[in-house]
């Protein structure tokens, strides 16, 4: 029994207490810094596929608008609560390409006959 103690504690060393401060420091180090990194994110009001938002004020609650395709709808819609605003994340759409003209197709050349083949057992006159 003494023996199978004596190699449990020699198998498997304490460590040292350097190397554990070394490695606490380690973490907190690696803690800080992923905090560090991390930035707050803001939501984006803006709706990208519309040109014109409107930024409604109504007491303590302000958002805003965007589905508006031009200023004069905005301001037809607006009631007075809010003001038209053009979006400044607005990204038109790509322009659609030009419908290709089909070309008719090549008439087809005109092929010779097929030549006859010769049999060897009949003679070329």
């Amino acid at each position: 029994m003494r023996l199978a103690l004596k190699f449990v504690l020699l198998k498997h060393k304490p460590c040292k207490l350097g190397e554990t401060k070394m490695r606490a420091l380690a973490g907190v180090i690696f803690g800080i810094a992923v905090i560090a990194s991390a930035e707050p994110t803001w939501a984006q009001t803006y709706d990208p596929k519309y040109p014109v938002c409107m930024e409604v004020n109504l007491g303590d609650d302000s958002h805003i608008d965007c589905w508006f395709t031009s200023m004069e709808q905005c301001r037809n819609g607006s009631g007075g609560t809010g003001h038209c605003i053009e979006n400044p994340y607005y990204k038109p759409p790509p322009p659609e390409p030009e419908p290709v003209a089909e070309t008719p197709p090549q008439p087809a050349a005109k092929s010779n006959p097929p030549a006859t083949k010769i049999k060897k057992d009949e003679a070329v006159i």
